[in-house]
């Protein structure tokens, strides 16, 4: 017994070292930035991390002061899988457009949009904001979210916008929300590896490339015949997909029932102040389609849906109504409005026609460098849009 103790300490020892030496000298923990509770958002970045300006967004020090444009969204206009200068509002101003603020944070959704848009239009602020379907109208809300959304601000916005914010009660969240959209394994997963340096390390070099291995179907489909039932694999013709992640999409993007219409309609009432609120040209929608969006798109245009399992049409065509009443929503009030699928689509068979990948892994719905770029080229169509008024 005391023998196993001995071990048991010494193995304890031996991982503090090893987590503190690798801290030390690598940059891992990756991915991982720490975050400050805010009373409208409900969080932002902390200013002490890399590329986080003194406003906690990720921006070189003073572009507030110079920006033209706010562009406000999630982790998709943060720039997720690339760093600060691939993230598209970078690119918009190296592309010859004016320059851009970067509201974008991981998990933000309308509602944490609503703040940003009007500080933005109150500083006379062009302001683009990036929607994304995927998962913008999820009543999934990070605790810090949920504090800020009882207290005063979210209180006041709620009396004067006749706002529904979705109960937020325990219950409600059990009920219609929390990380069962995405599992609970994968959240505690995802926790850890962001604060472990050592399992940040085993995720980046072995984790992720048993993962794009097993989404290659190299080894699991040949061999144990479980991969058709874990993954649309579109015969081949497009990296695979998982199926649980698609079908939760499906459910948290549906706007016609429940929790996602309840903030629908929420949005709409939003929308409508941001558009009394802004100058003729200020305000522009910019739709940002999801991955699996984009393949059921590219699949029609390509006339390939007959090698497609059915059930993967059926569980994207909710984020097409949801993109088609977004765009409806935005032309009622005459707010310019552009969705990225074309510069997407572009990309997409440009990636495959040169053998390379567009999106990392199959389980993840982040573009990489050309993805992000698209985005900058739709954000300049809408931003042309936007100057003609």
């Amino acid at each position: 017994m005391r023998n196993l103790l001995t071990l048991a300490v010494t193995l304890l020892v031996c991982a503090g070292a090893g987590e503190l030496m690798l801290r030390a000298v690598t940059p891992f923990p990756i991915g991982f930035i720490k975050k400050e509770y805010d009373r409208e958002t409900g969080y932002r970045l902390n200013d002490a991390s890399a590329d986080v300006d003194r406003h906690g967004f990720r921006n070189p020090a003073g572009t507030w002061d110079r920006a033209v444009l706010a562009a406000v969204g999630d982790s998709h206009t943060y720039g997720y899988n690339v760093p600060s200068k691939a993230a598209w509002p970078r690119r918009f101003n190296a592309g010859g457009g004016p320059v851009a603020y970067n509201f974008g944070v991981g998990s933000y959704n309308v509602y944490t949009y609503h703040p940003l848009v009007m500080r933005a239009l109150r500083a006379g602020k062009k302001v683009v904001v990036a929607v994304y379907p995927g998962n913008d109208f999820t009543s999934y809300f990070a605790d810090r979210q949920r504090r800020a959304f009882k207290g005063a601000y979210w209180q006041s916005q709620v009396g004067e916008l006749d706002l529904e914010l979705y109960d937020l009660s325990d219950a409600a969240f059990a009920r219609d929300g929390g990380p069962q959209d995405y599992g609970w394994g994968r959240w505690l997963k995802h926790q850890l590896k962001n604060r472990s340096a050592t399992l940040s390390a085993f995720d980046y070099f072995v984790w992720n490339r048993l993962k794009d291995a097993e989404a290659r179907a190299e080894l699991g489909y040949r061999l144990f015949g479980w991969y058709a039932e874990r993954f649309y694999t579109f015969d081949g013709i497009l990296p695979a997909l998982k199926r649980q992640r698609i079908a939760n999409r499906a459910r948290i993007s549906d706007v016609s029932t429940g929790a996602p219409a309840l903030i629908f309609r929420d949005y709409q009432r939003m929308l409508t102040r941001w558009a009394a609120a802004a100058d003729p040209g200020q305000l522009g929608v910019l739709v940002v389609p999801s991955r699996e969006h984009l393949y059921a798109y590219w699949l029609r245009q390509e006339q390939k849906l007959n090698r497609v399992d059915p059930a993967f049409l059926r569980q994207t065509a909710s984020q097409a109504d949801l993109v088609a009443k977004l765009v409806r929503a935005a032309r009622a009030l005459d707010v310019p409005v552009y969705t990225a699928m074309p510069e997407l689509t572009r990309a997409l068979g440009a990636a495959l026609a040169e053998g390379r990948t567009l999106y990392p892994r199959a389980d993840n719905h982040h573009p990489l460098a050309d993805g992000y770029a698209a985005y900058a080229a739709a954000a300049a169509r809408l931003y042309a849009r936007m100057q003609s008024r």
